[in-house]
């Protein structure tokens, strides 16, 4: 009897002891403060690293070029000519077998 009270006893440490333990897999992984920090740490690293990396392979266009773009994009003032709705679904198209002899409304 005492050997079965001993055993139980043992299994409980043994499972308060494995609880107690940061479990490795997947979302049962506890975090810690460190281990948060950690990781805070490791990210703004990385991201600091991104940042200056995309910096020195973005070029600054020399005012040279800015002028030739305001120069580019000025000269493409290219606007549709706008129209109501109902305008825009009608024009005027040859109608009939005499297509020279008159013009009629039709739809497109």
């Amino acid at each position: 009897m005492q050997e079965q009270i001993l055993q139980f006893q043992q299994l409980q440490l043994q499972e308060l002891q494995r609880k107690s333990q940061p479990s490795t897999k997947g979302n049962n992984e506890r975090w810690t403060v460190g281990k948060l920090r950690q990781f805070f740490n490791n990210y703004i690293t990385a991201r600091k690293a991104a940042e200056s990396q995309s910096k020195e392979t973005h070029t600054v266009p020399s005012s040279e070029e800015k002028q030739q773009s305001k120069i580019q994009s000025n000269s493409n003032t290219f606007q549709p000519k706008k129209y109501l709705s109902a305008e825009a679904l009608t024009t005027i198209k040859p109608f009939g077998k005499n297509s020279s002899s008159g013009n009629s409304m039709v739809c497109r």
